[in-house]
């Protein structure tokens, strides 16, 4: 994931809608992203985050069972 930090435009440009609140543009992004690395927990619990706070509900879940079943210890 390091390397992807360090490469993707994609994870780059999702992190910052994340961190501005720009929910619909860190969905597509952290989207983008999956297509990557589909099996990063982090990946998916950010895609969560945003989509919760998208109130897409039915996303958000799909994406924290995703993060249990990538990372079971995860709190």
């Amino acid at each position: 994931l390091l390397a992807l930090r360090d490469q993707s435009s994609a994870y780059r440009r999702a992190m910052q809608a994340y961190q501005a609140g720009d929910d619909i543009e860190a969905i597509q992004a952290f989207q983008e992203v999956l297509v990557l690395v589909p099996n990063s927990a982090e990946i998916h619990y950010y895609l969560g985050l945003s989509a919760y706070r998208h109130l897409d509900f039915e996303l958000a879940r799909r994406s924290f069972q995703a993060v249990m079943r990538l990372s079971p210890q995860s709190e």
